[in-house]
């Protein structure tokens, strides 16, 4: 059976509350995708859960739950939709395919330490979204990588965090888009 995935937006804070109220009402799932963050505290790295999207949940369900019945939940902001011509709001393409790999993940991003030299990734947030590279260089205890784009027909080498990039299969190399 098919998943019908909804976002919903929330005052930034509240998420696992309001996770809960949605679950209550509706027989949906709720995640509040979170990753696994690198922070340099008293000269030593240590891993901490922060939101993903703050403020941003996906809502799964096996059936239709109407528009009107998720806004009606206390503390919903919006459901978001793809404009005045979608009434409803359910994901399609690549956010229902980014929703549905949160969902396999059950929601916790981690950390890419398996990322090695050589590998190519894809940029996965940011001004560079979507692009793709070739990792050149690597500083772990930055927890950053020298990735070599094409940018406007030029090889650049661009220095980035772990966190913006995911690991992408066979040799695609450096990729404007």
């Amino acid at each position: 059976m098919d998943t019908y995935i909804r976002c919903v937006f929330c005052l930034t804070g509240s998420e696992h509350s309001i996770a809960y109220k949605i679950e209550a009402k509706t027989d949906a799932q709720v995640i509040v995708p979170k990753k696994i963050k690198p922070f340099h505290v008293n000269g030593k790295w240590i891993d901490k859960e922060e939101m993903l999207m703050p403020g941003y949940m996906f809502v799964y369900s096996e059936r239709e739950i109407p528009y009107s019945v998720l806004k009606r939940i206390e503390g919903v902001a919006r459901v978001l939709t793809y404009g005045e011509e979608d009434k409803e709001g359910y994901l399609t393409g690549r956010d229902y395919e980014f929703a549905q790999w949160v969902r396999r993940e059950n929601g916790l991003i981690d950390k890419l330490d398996a990322i090695q030299e050589g590998d190519f990734i894809r940029v996965t947030d940011g001004a560079l979204q979507e692009m793709q590279g070739k990792v050149v260089a690597m500083n772990r205890r930055r927890h950053t990588v020298n990735v070599e784009v094409t940018l406007f027909g030029a090889k650049r080498n661009i220095w980035m965090g772990y966190e913006v990039i995911e690991k992408t299969e066979g040799g695609a190399g450096p990729d404007t888009k």
